[in-house]
């Protein structure tokens, strides 16, 4: 099996590429490091001689991270439990475009601070819609943006202030928060460690309040105790 793919997208014109005529995003807006289509949309090619039909196309959208799941099933290999939590395969979809069971309905994407390593932005796709949220890393504060991607591919038309967006942006950006670093900030209701020295013992978010049970239960901390816990938890209060 042979898979052609980029793990972000083309670098700025001025570094270099525009030097030799080189505009790997074409129309796309941003690039490598941006929460816009020109930093997180990339090619996917899949080869499997004798396997799959040459030259079709797929159209739904699939996460890098779905490579796992998609090559354990295409081979006949489990996925280890608590591998690959992230992962959907679309194995079925190479096969059939009209295999759609199973597909992502959402698809999430987050940038992040290259040093102090803080979200900047995060973003979510559903149908035709992108929802984006940025974050101020020294204020907390949130602005937002909404397209069609399907009519603007450059991301050049902002529709977060039309009124006939409020429900799909509101159910998107719930949906972002979700998948994100951040679910729930704190699980209000007993569960169990499943890492560590007391695994199986039920707790709630308060024995995070000790911060060495933070690094010693560091799993289960990152999972259900954000705004305790996490490496970004004054965002996650917020």
């Amino acid at each position: 099996i042979i898979i052609f793919t980029s793990d972000n997208g083309g670098v700025m014109p001025a570094n270099d590429s525009a030097e030799y005529g080189h505009y790997s995003h074409g129309p796309l807006r941003g690039a490598k490091g941006s929460i816009f289509e020109g930093g997180t949309r990339v090619p996917l090619i899949v080869s499997w001689k004798n396997k799959f039909w040459k030259g079709v196309k797929r159209d739904h959208y699939v996460s890098l991270s779905d490579i796992y799941a998609t090559l354990c099933e295409l081979v006949g290999v489990g996925v280890p439990n608590d591998s690959a939590q992230d992962s959907v395969s679309f194995a079925k979809y190479l096969y059939a475009k009209k295999n759609t069971d199973g597909l992502r309905k959402f698809l999430s994407t987050w940038t992040y601070h290259p040093r102090l390593g803080f979200r900047t932005a995060e973003a979510i796709i559903y149908q035709n819609l992108k929802a984006i949220r940025h974050i101020d890393i020294n204020t907390g504060e949130r602005t937002w943006e909404l397209y069609d991607l399907e009519k603007d591919i450059g991301e050049k038309n902002d529709l977060s202030k039309d009124p006939q967006y409020d429900k799909a942006k509101r159910d998107m950006f719930r949906k972002l928060t979700l998948t994100g670093p951040c679910p729930n900030r704190d699980r209000k209701k007993p569960f169990v460690l499943r890492h560590g020295p007391k695994m199986g013992q039920s707790v709630t978010c308060d024995f995070f309040n000790d911060k060495s049970n933070c690094a010693t239960y560091f799993i289960d901390g990152e999972r259900f105790c954000q705004s305790k816990c996490s490496r970004r938890e004054w965002i996650c209060r917020l």
